[in-house]
């Protein structure tokens, strides 16, 4: 993989609750959810915890048992990162923005009521 401009290995995390970031190895990956696991290493006829990550749910996460049932083999998984920051989700921006918005129009509303005390109102825009 490049290097990236932030100096870091990837540049992506994925949005976990607080309880769940030490699930950070990847098995199955699809365009709906991530499965991740504790452990790096899978190995034949064993029990694994592990999580589901649904993607277009932000933070909706689910608790799954697997099973192993390959006799001879051991799966190795991908390790990837994982953030409990509130940056990380991917609707982030879309809150923020949302947020200034509504701020904006709080702010706009207050300015025509104080428009009846002091002409202009408090935030005389001219």
């Amino acid at each position: 993989m490049e290097k990236s401009i932030f100096d870091v290995k990837n540049t992506y995390s994925i949005f976990l609750p607080k309880q769940y970031l030490d699930y950070k190895y990847m098995l199955n990956c699809t365009a709906d959810y991530i499965d991740l696991f504790k452990e790096s290493v899978l190995s034949a006829n064993n029990t694994y915890d592990y999580i589901r990550v649904y993607t277009n749910r932000e933070g909706f996460v689910q608790q799954r048992v697997q099973v192993t049932n390959n006799y001879y083999s051991t799966t190795t998984l991908q390790e990837v990162n994982v953030s409990n920051s509130f940056f990380a989700r991917q609707d982030a921006s879309n809150i923020c923005i949302t947020a200034f918005a509504f701020l904006f129009v709080i702010i706009l509303i207050f300015n025509c009521v104080t428009e009846f005390i002091s002409r202009g109102g408090l935030f005389k825009w001219t």
